[in-house]
C-alpha cells in the first residue's frame, strides 16, 4: 500500500507497491483519479483534489508497518522524510539516523 500526501496532507491510499503506479493512479488522465480502481481518497480529497505532482510525497507501507517515504521529483522519486514522523524524527531521518 502507498499513502499519498499533497502539501503534507494525506489525500489517498493506493493498493500498489509501485511508486510509478501510485503516481499514475493519482493523476487525472481520462477521469478524476478518485474514481480509479485501487485508490481510496481520504479527507478533503473525497470531494476532489489535484493530481499528484512534483514535491508531493508517496509513502510505501510494508509488512510490519515499515515505511519508506519518497518525494516526487521532476524525473522520478527521491528519498524523503516521512510526514508521519515527529519534527525531531524527520530531522534525524534526513541525516540517516532514524530507521
Amino acid at each position: 500500500m502507498i499513502e499519498v500526501f499533497h502539501n503534507g496532507r494525506p489525500v489517498a491510499t493506493v493498493d500498489t507497491c509501485s511508486l510509478e503506479h501510485a503516481f499514475e493512479l493519482t493523476n487525472h488522465i481520462s477521469r478524476p483519479w478518485q474514481e480509479n480502481e485501487g485508490v481510496e481518497a481520504v479527507g478533503v480529497a473525497r470531494n476532489g483534489a489535484r493530481s499528484t505532482s512534483v514535491g508531493d510525497l508517496l509513502v510505501v507501507v510494508g509488512a510490519g508497518g515499515r515505511r519508506a517515504c519518497f518525494s516526487v521529483e521532476p524525473v522520478g522519486f527521491a528519498p524523503a522524510a516521512d510526514p508521519a514522523l515527529s519534527a525531531a524524527e524527520r530531522t534525524l531521518s534526513v541525516f540517516g539516523r532514524v530507521r
